[in-house]
């Protein structure tokens, strides 16, 4: 196999290996707290009289 191949080979790979990591930094979907704003709240506002 000649030199090239595998220059092409690695910068592909590197590409490859880029955008996973990309992924794993930067998901599309954020996950955390910001997708439940009231978690860990259920039941704080509601008055005792009520319960």
């Amino acid at each position: 196999m000649s030199l090239p191949f595998f220059i092409i080979g690695g910068v592909i790979f590197f590409i490859y290996v880029f955008l996973v990591v990309w992924n794993i930094r930067y998901p599309a979907k954020p996950l955390g707290k910001k997708n439940y704003p009231n978690l860990g709240g259920e039941g704080c506002d509601v008055p005792s009289d009520k319960l």
